[in-house]
């Protein structure tokens, strides 16, 4: 009888060890169902590229924070960059990190708002927005990213805010269904 009940104690200890284990490892589980947003916003460009000075690019900033925090998207989990950070490199690599974290279920919100350009290759009109460096991310590039964050994510908004932003266009991803200009009041999206 005392080898049963030390059995039995031993049975015990591992059913309430796996019970703990269990309640670790569940919420670890849920967690892939992430909310990520990468803000970029260019108000200052340097003064020898020519570039007008956006004053409106903070509010921009303010409005896409409101925009992430509707989708769930917690201040932890809100990259920025601004101004002399925004750098093509520095996009790149913050984009890379993002495509790197994003699990199957995760919310993304990709935003930009600066200056777009539009100028001629070999091959044509390209567009794009312009980088604090004088440099271009094009839809090519900008689809590198989004489109395997797209197959994996539940949602993955992409705003862009620039002149000839029309051009960059993140080929490879879910496009969204149309909302109307109301149900984005009631989301607080717009007030």
């Amino acid at each position: 009888m005392k080898n049963f009940y030390a059995r039995a104690m031993v049975g015990a200890n591992v059913m309430k060890l796996a019970l703990a284990v269990m309640v670790l490892i569940t919420p670890i589980a849920f967690a892939a169902q992430g909310k990520h947003a990468l803000l970029v916003g260019i108000s200052r460009y340097p003064v020898d590229s020519g570039a007008a000075q956006l004053d409106g690019v903070l509010i921009d900033l303010k409005s896409a924070r409101r925009m992430a925090h509707a989708m769930g998207v917690d201040d932890a989990s809100i990259v920025e960059l601004r101004n002399t950070d925004a750098t093509k490199r520095n996009i790149q690599n913050k984009l890379e990190q993002l495509s790197r974290k994003v699990l199957e279920g995760d919310r993304v919100f990709v935003y930009f708002s600066g200056h777009g350009t539009r100028f001629q290759t070999e091959v044509g009109c390209e567009e794009g927005f312009y980088t604090y460096d004088d440099e271009v991310i094009n839809h090519q590039d900008l689809a590198k990213y989004t489109g395997p964050m797209s197959q994996r994510a539940e949602k993955l908004i992409t705003m862009i805010d620039a002149c000839f932003s029309g051009g960059v266009v993140a080929q490879g991803t879910r496009s969204l269904v149309p909302v109307s200009p109301d149900e984005l009041i009631s989301i607080g999206f717009v007030a």
